[in-house]
């Protein structure tokens, strides 16, 4: 194509807006909702949007300042690993990344992950327990261990 008129005789795009871009008929979405698997809805800080027929990045409002905020709001359970990315005074709320990358309820590489990730386990209440490798990788240690809480002694 040269001109987004051009599109207007393909197939794929009868009953699309598609458009011209670097010679190419394309289309994205009709609606925000078109956009739901696309990178943008996962970039720290942003959401997609439906623009012009294109997922597009939109900043998002600032969400935290705390974990405790995003379990508010529900966007993270108390008992499960989050993070208030907080960055130049907006915070949104994410999965950790070594969470990302892992199985959960796997996750944690030593007990400050339990600390800092998990609501339930503020002000020292749990521990990084039962350490395995989760590598898929012969020779590669990867540990992660579970949260757990602590016990109380009996003496």
């Amino acid at each position: 194509c040269h001109e987004t008129k051009d599109c207007k005789r393909l197939e794929k795009c009868k009953g699309k807006d598609c458009l011209c871009k670097d010679n190419l008929c394309e289309w994205e979405c009709s609606s925000n909702k078109d956009c739901k698997d696309f990178f943008c809805n996962n970039a720290s800080g942003y959401q997609c949007e439906c623009k012009n027929s294109f997922c597009t990045f939109k900043k998002k409002q600032p969400e935290c300042k705390t974990i405790g905020d995003c379990v508010k709001q529900g966007k993270c359970q108390a008992k499960s690993p989050c993070n208030c990315n907080y960055h130049n005074k907006k915070g949104y709320c994410e999965r950790p990344w070594y969470v990302i990358e892992s199985n959960l309820p796997r996750f944690c590489r030593s007990t400050k992950d339990c600390e800092d990730t998990i609501l339930w386990c503020k002000g020292g209440k749990c521990s990084c327990e039962d350490m395995k490798n989760i590598s898929k990788h012969k020779g590669w240690e990867k540990m992660r261990g579970v949260c757990k809480k602590k016990t109380a002694k009996v003496y």
